[in-house]
């Protein structure tokens, strides 16, 4: 090869790389610009931590103290602790002496249907299902043991 070739070839390469180097930049400019567009966009759309305090502020606080009856008996529904639609608490349930259970349940908020679980896992236990009034405060529902032998007709107010 002699001079002349070399250096054409040498050329051809250093033209080819610079080329190539070009193109690399462009196609890092592009994401650039859609980056750019995007930005523009996204502070009219909520975040999802406003979306979840949003969300939050419209679940009713159903915690505290409900009072009623356990078909003719008194009764005592303290919900002690509520996450969202899921919650924890206590019965009492006046018979000769005071039966204490404590329960777990669910609420949904839609339908206004609540469900309660006894959680102590005796044979007496049961399940409380039935609606919630439109202003969260009356339960009306039926309890039932775990062999369905018993039912009896739960009205409760929160207090």
């Amino acid at each position: 090869m002699n001079y002349k070739n070399r250096f054409i070839y040498r050329l051809f390469v250093f033209l080819f790389a610079v080329l190539f180097l070009a193109a690399c930049d462009q196609k890092k400019e592009m994401p650039e610009e859609k980056t750019q567009e995007m930005e523009t966009e996204t502070p009219t759309q909520q975040t999802p931590a406003e979306e979840t305090v949003a969300a939050e502020q419209q679940i009713p606080d159903i915690t505290g103290e409900w009072k009623g009856t356990f078909g003719e008996r008194k009764m005592t529904l303290t919900i002690s602790s509520q996450d969202k639609d899921v919650f924890e608490g206590e019965t009492v349930v006046r018979w000769d002496s005071p039966k204490k259970e404590k329960v777990t349940g669910e609420i949904n908020f839609d339908t206004r249907e609540m469900k309660i679980k006894e959680t102590a896992g005796t044979r007496n236990n049961g399940n409380y299902t039935g609606t919630v009034s439109a202003d969260m405060k009356t339960f009306i529902g039926v309890w039932r043991d775990n062999g369905n032998r018993l039912t009896y007709n739960i009205t409760l107010t929160k207090q």
